[in-house]
Formats: structure tokens, C-alpha cells, sequence
């Protein structure tokens, strides 16, 4: 079955990245994402990396970061989400009681909401 993680539009913050973590309850496999950027723009860059577990105390440091996706791209307004375009060229595996974090990119800014500690 699919599982769908809906981004939201309503972040109340916005810069160039974020860095999210997903913890699996059940085998998951990712193909791709979306995300809600700051205002509609063209030949934006966006990069998604990803690393196995936490993301906490690697948010300055290269290691453990995969590339998963680079490509230039039009991106939508803060009231539609931007799927990335073709998805991830491989998908990225999370198996029951895993973290996997990820880490998204763009020239454009993408908007968040600050998270908790879980």
C-alpha cells in the first residue's frame, strides 16, 4: 500500500533547507517528495540527501550524506506543493523500527514548521 506524507503549507518559517527524520513503524520505501516553496519561480536547483538515522549533530557536517536527487526545476507557490520531478533515481529502503533523515535543498526557500524533539 502507499503511504502519503502530506507537507504543509502553512510553515511559519522559511529557508534555502530543511532536515527531517522519519521514523518507520513499518517497512516504508520513498520514491520521492514534495514541498511547499516560499513564492512560484523557475530554473530553481533542488538536492534531497538522506542518512541512515538522525539527523541531529550532522546538520553542519558532510558524512553520511547520500545525493539522492539534483536537478534544476520550476517550483510552485506556498498554496501548491512542488513534487520533485522523475522522484528519486533510487528509492530509499527504511526498514521497521529505522530512522532514515533527509535533507532538502533549493535555491527557492522551502517552508517549514519547527518540529519537536521526536
Amino acid at each position: 500500500s502507499e503511504l502519503v506524507f502530506t507537507p504543509s503549507d502553512t510553515g511559519g518559517n522559511g529557508a534555502i533547507g530543511t532536515m527531517f527524520a522519519v521514523s518507520a513503524i513499518r517497512d516504508l520505501v520513498v520514491t520521492s517528495l514534495n514541498f511547499h516553496a516560499g513564492k512560484k519561480s523557475e530554473n530553481q536547483m533542488v538536492q534531497v540527501y538522506t542518512r541512515k538515522g538522525v539527523f541531529r549533530g550532522f546538520e553542519l557536517k558532510q558524512d553520511g550524506w547520500d545525493l539522492i536527487y539534483n536537478n534544476t526545476m520550476d517550483v510552485n507557490n506556498r498554496q501548491m506543493a512542488t513534487p520533485l520531478v522523475g522522484g528519486f533515481h533510487n528509492p530509499i529502503n527504511i526498514l521497521s523500527g529505522e530512522i532514515q533523515s533527509f535533507f532538502v535543498y533549493t535555491t527557492a526557500k522551502v517552508l517549514y514548521d519547527v518540529g519537536g524533539p521526536d
